[in-house]
């Protein structure tokens, strides 16, 4: 008679890592379509008196997803899901450069914009739409036109 193991067999730690990856791949799955799909059906204020070449970070309201806001001159504001969307990475502003860049693969993405610049991702940065009230921004809701819409969505 063989003596029972408590080390987890073969086949049992590769049914857990299959698992495991399904379950992650759903989850980002799941994050990107609450965002696609306008979570945020009510305008939500970002930040006031952001000084130009500056960049603030957020939360989208009713998620755990990185925003960051950029104020690119006097009256120009551009905001981005902070996630690269290679691998998901945080990206960060380099105000020097007036781009985003994301530590992981080195992608660079447009400041005014989000498009990809360089490296391995297929899309730009997902853009947030803003507004200013005053010397405040605001994050307004998606539209389901914005998915394909290459217009700048800053406004002043």
């Amino acid at each position: 008679m063989k003596p029972k193991s408590d080390a987890m067999g073969r086949r049992a730690f590769l049914w857990t890592a299959v698992v495991s990856a399904v379950a992650a791949v759903c989850g980002e799955w799941w994050a990107q379509r609450r965002v696609s799909a306008g979570v945020t059906i009510a305008p939500f204020r970002i930040a006031a008196d952001v000084p130009p070449g500056t960049a603030v970070n957020f939360t989208l309201p009713g998620t755990t997803i990185p925003g960051v806001l950029v104020r690119l001159n006097d009256d120009e504001y551009a905001a981005f899901d902070q996630r690269c969307p290679h691998l998901g990475c945080p990206v960060q502003w380099s105000a020097a450069r007036e781009r985003f860049e994301c530590p992981c693969h080195r992608a660079v993405f447009d400041g005014p914009n989000g498009r990809l610049v360089s490296g391995p991702p297929r899309r730009g940065l997902r853009r947030i739409r803003v507004e200013c009230r005053g010397s405040e921004v605001w994050g307004l809701p998606a539209h389901d036109e914005d998915e394909d819409d290459d217009d700048d969505e800053r406004s002043a």
